[in-house]
């Protein structure tokens, strides 16, 4: 995917869960058109294996952006966050890109605050289908 010009700016090198959004983008760019981006981190799995875990999956736009659930960083803190980028009808152009950033932990008071209004937020949904999705969705980013 785009070639030429200069690489994005790299999103922050640091930050907080639940907090602080991390993003790709194809500015300054040659061609900077409009790309599908994937936006994720690289969680533990159950058998010590790397598991991709995605915020956002092949969003047509210039940028993708996503921000930590809680929990998301090993022990020391330290998140691999990833990116993919996918030229619509390319087929198949396809590039990934990889950084370490360091994440804060939020509090245990400001997780239950979020997580507060995400239910709130939820339950004001009228498909009571869309509720629950909602309600699921907002305990899972936690």
């Amino acid at each position: 995917p785009p070639g030429g010009g200069a690489p994005p700016p790299p999103p922050p090198a640091a930050g907080f869960e639940l907090e602080t959004e991390f993003f790709v983008t194809t500015q300054g760019w040659g061609g900077g058109g409009v790309l599908l981006y994937s936006l994720g981190y690289v969680a533990r799995g159950a058998n010590g294996e790397d598991a991709e875990v995605y915020l956002t999956r092949q969003l047509a736009s210039t940028e993708a952006r996503g921000t930590l659930p809680a929990d998301a960083g090993a022990a020391d803190d330290k998140v691999r966050i990833f990116a993919y980028a996918e030229v619509p009808g390319g087929g198949g152009a396809i590039a990934r890109a990889e950084t370490t950033v360091t994440v804060a932990r939020s509090p245990p008071e400001e997780v239950a605050r979020r997580a507060q209004d995400a239910l709130r937020a939820a339950a004001l949904l009228e498909d009571t289908v869309s509720r629950a999705a909602g309600a699921v969705a907002a305990c899972a980013a936690l």
